[in-house]
């Protein structure tokens, strides 16, 4: 956990399930760090660009105002859980 003035941030990892190319937005399912599977999955921007399986570890930003979309502040990048880029053909 880290403070940042009057806030505190708690570290969780996320888990990169989709990928929005049009508005670059992911699909998350977050992870807390006792936990060994996602308890929820959400739409998301992040701080560093993001490949499909990523695990990374960060912290939620949510920004002032109802349509705002959070963002992942990522710490620790990156361990691939699944790798869904497709296998080339011989």
């Amino acid at each position: 956990m880290i403070k940042q003035g009057k806030h505190c941030f708690q570290y969780e990892r996320f888990w990169l399930v989709a990928v929005d190319n049009e508005d670059e937005s992911y699909f998350v399912g977050r992870i807390k760090l006792s936990a060994i599977q996602p308890d929820s999955f959400f739409w998301c921007g992040a701080s560093q660009p993001l490949i499909l399986g990523d695990l990374v570890t960060g912290f939620l930003h949510k920004p002032n105002g109802v349509s705002r979309t959070p963002v992942i502040r990522i710490v620790n990048q990156r361990t691939v859980l699944m790798d869904f880029r497709p296998t080339p053909k011989d």
